[in-house]
């Protein structure tokens, strides 16, 4: 069996090869076999905590479904990129994911009562979100 490289695949190609390595380690009982796909799984844990990375759009990816699926604001996906019209099939996003906080805004909550309760600034928060003012829903790091 020949596995490729980690980096490239996507999460369900992943999650197959994880599932077909522990499944040849059961099926040959092998020690060797179980020494790979532990040094395979802790590559590909290594390699989910990259912050900067690149992603290729496919075919149903949408602004909002990408930026769900790593688990940042559309607002930082768009800064990111430039974008100014929707993704396409095969557009290729630099994606960047920081270890912060991500905070989904609540009715009357404003950038000044975000700031006092995570104690930062207005301005930073609108800045690094990209936007001059929160409204409900939208979700900012911090």
């Amino acid at each position: 069996m020949r596995y490729k490289n980690p980096k490239n695949f996507s999460l369900i190609e992943k999650t197959v090869t994880i599932a077909t390595v522990l499944k040849n380690v059961l099926k040959y009982g092998s020690f060797f076999l179980a020494f790979i796909s532990i040094l395979f799984f802790e590559f590909y844990k290594y390699n989910n905590r990259m912050k900067k990375f690149f992603y290729r759009a496919t075919e149903n990816d949408t602004l909002f479904s990408i930026a769900q699926k790593f688990n940042i604001p559309v607002t930082l996906l768009v800064k990111l990129n430039n974008l100014k019209t929707e993704v396409e099939s095969g557009d290729l996003l630099y994606i960047e994911k920081e270890d912060c906080l991500l905070y989904n805004v609540k009715p009357f909550d404003t950038a000044s009562s975000l700031a006092l309760k995570f104690n930062t600034t207005e301005q930073k928060i609108l800045s690094d979100n990209g936007v001059d003012y929160l409204f409900y829903g939208l979700i900012i790091k911090i």
